[in-house]
């Protein structure tokens, strides 16, 4: 066994094998070739803490995968609809800017982020994108056009008819 100073106040105790001990011998029977190839612990230092960084690497390219595909959903989404509202199932603004879309006889497709497992990564990339977390967000042709109050602006100013391409009512 052999122990393994990582701080001031850490060990990490490593049990060695009969393999791990043969080697270190024959390690120290030929001439160094590198200051690592010493009788010791000090591959074994190496070892760890190499296969400790790579364990950090690859949680934070997981956490980074997670939201890379949080936000290449949001831009498929935004950009393959088009109208696209991020909502909240129980949110009675997200209702108000889905009947909006309603009466003009249109469909939107709307993702429910309270629904969702990834809903909140989706809420972080559209705070990234628009600079706002709360929902309703809504998009047209790929265009933000905002929350439920502006959308009903936008309805009320004809700008939301002219983003849809159609005649003011």
């Amino acid at each position: 066994m052999c122990q393994v100073r990582l701080g001031p106040r850490t060990s990490v105790r490593l049990l060695q094998s009969k393999a791990d001990a043969a080697t270190r011998q024959r390690w120290s029977s030929e001439p160094l070739h590198a200051p690592t190839m010493h009788r010791g612990s000090r591959l074994g230092i190496t070892g760890l803490v190499v296969a400790v960084g790579l364990l950090l690497l690859g949680s934070a390219t997981e956490a980074d995968r997670g939201s890379n595909s949080a936000a290449a959903f949001v831009q498929n989404v935004v950009y393959s609809n088009r109208i696209a509202i991020f909502s909240k199932s129980y949110c009675p603004y997200s209702s108000r800017a889905k009947r909006v879309f309603s009466e003009l006889q249109e469909k939107p497709f709307v993702i429910e982020l309270d629904l969702r497992d990834d809903g909140r990564e989706i809420q972080n990339v559209l705070l990234d994108l628009v600079g706002r977390y709360t929902v309703p967000q809504v998009f047209i042709n790929g265009q933000h056009v905002g929350g439920s109050d502006e959308t009903l602006d936008a309805l009320a100013n004809g700008q939301l008819q002219k983003l849809l391409g159609k005649s003011s009512i």
